[in-house]
């Protein structure tokens, strides 16, 4: 029994020091983060701008309106960023954004992503900042709070200090004394609703204005004297300049040109010279081993006043960087696959600060007010906020990530990042007037070069001469986009016959009607089962008369948007981002955007009060908030 008893004694004194060795392993631990984070993040920093956030508060609590940037993040803005790389070994800049306070916690889920439209992997997630006191009032997002007389709309020196390195603020706009004689309040200049409507010329046709019968142009441009609305962020002249480069998806031109959206409105939100990548062979590209670039398909030049852009070339000279890759490295940025471009990326990761979340788990946010820092009190601040942002946390663009030099987004198909996300449902803009003005240069900038515009409206004017009958009304005709091929391996609930297609919208689409077929289908008579009973047509029917033998066969695709866009009814397939973006075209025309097949999606558009804003990261679909209201004041 003594024995026993002194083998239990000796049990529990061993459990006294296993339990005290763990204790002092977590105390290690613990003063070994704390050292660290204290080390790296010098939160001395914000102690000066305490006074400034209680102001903020005030401000909002007292009924004046957020400024549009958040005014604390503009007095706290600095300018210095990453020191220049210089020739030698290429510094290892990834890790340190991943291993950054604000993007602390990170983590990869592996998911296979067919390569046109399929699913994306789950983006790097990032652990909540802590709690923070709730915001002091409730607002609706496109609700302005009641302006007392004379109180700027935003911060000026008198009512905020300058601090060392703090840029110029937009001239103050202030409200007048309250008389429903007095003009309503005026908003920046740079932000009111552009006066030009646009107009195509086209060689040996009469120019075609926005709003004419027929016409698919849908643009709206500020004149050249309305002065450019300044991002907060952008630096003074003279002072270190900061970039966004990018890699182009890894899918299709569609899924291209959506990330593309995001990285041009990332770089026009925070003031930074965009860097497109080289030219390269795209897929499903129509030319055998041709090089293009998205500067082949946009006017970029057009952008110069808004956004800085240069190639690939002119920042690697400009960033000393050029010494940085052998030659095999370099020519690998224009090979065909993605795996055989991936050696010049991962220089350019590797020396630049890679951008550590995506879409699917993280909103990026602008103008937010100081105590509004978490998902949970941007719902208790703007309720609206729920269904954009689908239970996404937030990513607060501030100081700590402005002062990184360059800025990389990355994009890997498989367990890595992909933007596969409209720009309205990835970006947050806080204001909302700042937030219709990035829709407005949406619309009014990023579109196709007038080339591919003049081309399509040969054949939409074709397409009137032909119209008519069938229920349609006169020179009217619908178009329909069946996607094929590849795509029925990855979604295959859009497998269907043609007559099965045109059975399920025989409503929207009435037998009879001229239907202009928009299709990836090489053999034609698969629509032979439905040519009884509709007027097909397809854009081989207009090689000869609309003059496309000469036509750049990459603009094939974008050609028959434009086509479809100016449709009277349009069925486009879901899940297709080829569709998604004609249901936007016709949105910016003020028409019905679209119905869909399969059957059980045809009339997700026609009810908006439930579809209006993009459901997160999703971006099979547009929705009505990328086009309803942006020319509100």
């Amino acid at each position: 029994m003594a024995a026993h008893s002194g083998r239990r004694h000796s049990d529990h004194a061993h459990d006294r020091r296993r339990f005290s060795s763990r204790a002092l392993f977590l105390a290690i631990l613990v003063a070994a983060w704390t050292s660290f984070y204290l080390s790296y993040f010098d939160t001395s920093q914000f102690a000066n701008y305490q006074e400034q956030v209680h102001e903020d508060n005030l401000r909002h609590s007292n009924g004046a309106p957020p400024s549009l940037w958040l005014p604390s993040e503009q007095s706290r803005l600095k300018t210095s960023g990453i020191e220049n790389a210089s020739a030698g070994a290429v510094p290892d800049m990834k890790q340190e954004a991943v291993n950054a306070p604000l993007l602390a916690s990170t983590s990869a889920k592996q998911q296979e992503a067919p390569p046109q439209h399929g699913e994306r992997p789950l983006a790097v997630t990032t652990a909540a900042p802590p709690p923070s006191p709730q915001p002091a009032v409730n607002q609706e997002p496109d609700q302005l709070p009641t302006l007392p007389t004379a109180v700027p709309l935003l911060t000026n020196e008198e009512a905020q200090p300058r601090l060392p390195g703090q840029q110029d603020l937009p001239q103050a706009v202030e409200r007048p004394a309250a008389a429903t004689s007095e003009p309503k309040v005026q908003l920046p200049s740079a932000l009111v609703i552009p006066a030009d409507d646009g107009v195509l010329t086209c060689s040996g046709s009469p120019p075609c204005k926005r709003g004419e019968d027929g016409s698919i142009v849908y643009w709206r441009k500020w004149t050249d004297e309305t002065p450019v609305w300044p991002s907060p962020y952008k630096g003074k002249e003279g002072e270190e300049i900061k970039y966004v480069t990018f890699e182009p998806d890894v899918g299709g031109f569609n899924n291209m040109r959506m990330a593309f959206d995001n990285f041009v409105l990332f770089a026009l939100a925070t003031g930074r010279t965009l860097v497109l990548p080289d030219k390269y062979p795209m897929r499903l590209s129509k030319k055998e081993r041709a090089l293009d670039g998205l500067s082949d398909f946009y006017d970029v030049s057009a952008w110069k006043a808004y956004v800085n852009v240069i190639p690939m070339q002119e920042f690697l000279e400009k960033q000393n960087m050029t010494g940085f890759f052998t030659d095999e490295e370099r020519r690998a940025c224009n090979a065909s696959t993605f795996q055989e471009r991936a050696p010049f990326w991962e220089v350019i990761r590797r020396a630049t600060d890679v951008f550590p979340v995506g879409p699917d788990d993280r909103v990026i946010a602008f103008g937010l007010p100081e105590n509004v820092t978490t998902r949970e009190e941007l719902l208790e601040y703007r309720p609206a906020f729920d269904p954009f942002s689908h239970g996404r946390q937030l990513l607060l663009y501030g100081p700590e990530l402005h002062a990184k030099k360059t800025l990389h987004f990355e994009s890997v198909a498989r367990g890595k990042l992909r933007y596969l996300a409209h720009f309205y449902g990835f970006l947050y803009f806080a204001d909302s007037r700042v937030d219709r003005f990035m829709k407005r240069f949406v619309r009014g900038y990023i579109h196709y070069k007038d080339e591919i515009f003049c081309r399509a409206a040969k054949v939409v004017d074709l397409l009137h001469a032909d119209g008519g009958g069938g229920g349609q009304g006169a020179g009217a005709y619908d178009a329909i986009h069946s996607r094929r091929n590849d795509f029925q391996e990855q979604y295959s609930q859009t497998n269907f016959t043609a007559e099965e297609i045109f059975r399920q919208v025989e409503d929207v689409i009435v037998p009879g009607s001229l239907v202009y077929v928009v299709t990836d289908e090489s053999n034609m008579k698969y629509f032979d089962t439905v040519r009884d009973r509709y007027r097909l047509r397809f854009l081989h029917d207009f090689y000869e008369a609309a003059g496309l033998k000469d036509m750049d066969p990459n603009f094939t695709g974008m050609l028959e948007q434009l086509i479809a866009s100016g449709a009277r009814l349009y069925v486009g397939t879901y899940f297709s981002t080829f569709t998604s973006y004609i249901t936007r075209l016709r949105g910016y025309l003020g028409k019905d955007p679209g119905y869909y097949f399969p059957e059980r999606y045809k009339n997700v558009l026609q009810s908006p009060e439930e579809n209006f804003y993009a459901s997160g990261p999703n971006f099979y679909h547009e929705w009505p908030v990328a086009y309803v209201g942006i020319d509100e004041e």
